[in-house]
This record gives structure tokens, C-alpha cells and sequence, in this order.
């Protein structure tokens, strides 16, 4: 048996940890294009609570852990979130204001938040805009997203864009009851 040179055992060990480095360079480089086209975030299981940020009278409210929660993340300007607020409603009615948060994308948006959500029916559901040191964590630059988030405060599951209640009920029966 031929003994193999410990700076051949060396060099093999720099191009395994080169190649590694690259492919988690390449990988950042991919999630960053994404959001720098507005297509991407970091939410993906992420930790996102517990979530600070200021309710609709301007106090500082803090989302903690402890009990899942579906984080409706949105702007009062959005069509797209306009077209969701029905489903939201709905979605909030069946889990309870226990287990929903709305957060607005902009601190801008906190004087109109109270009345844009009793237009839909949740005036009593919580709400806070968001931080914007969460906003640039995550790069959350894109509404709307329908986030579940379990006890741990651990992300599960996104959704982008258009919602349904068809779609996210069954993944939070499925979270919601561990």
C-alpha cells in the first residue's frame, strides 16, 4: 500500500472546502438576485419571532413565542393585498386573534392601519407595522406574504403572493395542533 504525502491529504481537504465555500457563495449570490429583483426573502425557516414593532396607537408591542401564529405581512397600497383581505378574514376567523398578527410593511402606514382592517372586519385582530431592522433581515421588500410560524417561532411555511384558504388551512390543522 502506497502512503499518500500529507500535503496531497492537505490539498485535498482545501479543494473540498474551496468547493463548499463556493457552492454556499453561489447559493447567497442566488438569493440575493432574487431579491434584488423583488422575488425573494429570507423567511424561509427562519426565526422570526418574537416580532417587535408599533401597534395602531404608536406603543411598541412585542409578538412572542409560545403558540403558532399566521403573520399577515401587507400594505395598506397593495392591490394584491386587498385581493387577499377577504381570505385573510376568513383564515383569522377560523384560527382566532390568538394565533394572527397583522404587520404592515411600512411604520408610513400605522395611522390608517385601525381603519383598514375594520373595513374587513378585524378591527379587534392585532396588528404592528414592522420593524424595519426585520424588514432588511429578512428582505422583506415585497408584500404580500401569508407566513406560519410555529411555537418555537421558527418560520414553516411561506406564501407569496395570491392566498387561499384552501391552501393554508390544512398546513396550519397540521402545525396549529402540535
Amino acid at each position: 500500500m502506497k502512503k499518500v504525502p500529507i500535503v496531497d491529504l492537505l490539498s485535498l481537504v482545501i479543494i473540498i472546502a474551496l468547493g463548499v465555500d463556493v457552492y454556499w457563495m453561489h447559493d447567497r449570490i442566488d438569493r440575493l438576485e432574487l431579491v434584488a429583483r423583488g422575488q425573494g426573502d429570507a423567511l424561509d425557516y427562519a426565526s422570526l419571532l418574537p416580532l417587535s414593532g408599533e401597534n395602531a396607537s404608536g406603543q411598541q408591542t412585542k409578538v412572542d413565542r409560545g403558540a403558532p401564529k399566521l403573520i399577515f405581512y401587507m400594505s395598506t397600497h397593495c392591490g394584491v393585498c386587498a385581493h387577499n383581505m377577504p381570505v385573510w378574514s376568513d383564515i383569522a376567523r377560523q384560527v382566532g386573534p390568538q394565533h394572527v398578527v397583522f404587520v404592515l410593511s411600512s411604520p408610513a402606514e400605522r395611522p390608517a392601519m385601525s381603519a383598514y382592517l375594520a373595513k374587513y372586519g378585524l378591527g379587534g385582530f392585532p396588528a404592528v407595522t414592522a420593524d424595519p431592522k426585520v424588514v432588511d433581515r429578512f428582505y422583506m421588500y415585497t408584500v404580500p406574504k401569508t407566513v406560519l410560524v410555529n411555537s418555537r417561532g421558527k418560520v414553516e411555511k411561506v406564501w407569496r403572493g395570491v392566498v387561499t384558504a384552501q391552501a393554508v388551512l390544512p398546513v396550519w390543522n397540521s402545525i396549529g395542533s402540535r
